[in-house]
């Protein structure tokens, strides 16, 4: 029953990761052409900084449940 739970929580994990590439690939990336120049890279960098952290926090947990 334990190893079941794992591999749950690894599923659920790996699904949010797959749905953050997701997002960012489909859903942020066209929008992104739509700002001037400035704009772009200033949502970029706020994004990049978030993303450094928020990525590590999921994927460790992620990969620590591996079996």
């Amino acid at each position: 029953m334990f190893h079941i739970i794992i591999l749950l929580v690894n599923l659920f994990l790996a699904g949010i990761l797959a749905g953050e590439e997701f997002v960012i690939f489909y859903g942020v990336r066209v929008p992104l052409f739509a700002l001037n120049q400035q704009s772009q890279i200033q949502l970029r960098q706020a994004l990049i900084r978030r993303l450094r952290l928020l990525v590590p926090a999921i994927f460790v947990p992620t990969a620590v449940t591996v079996t």
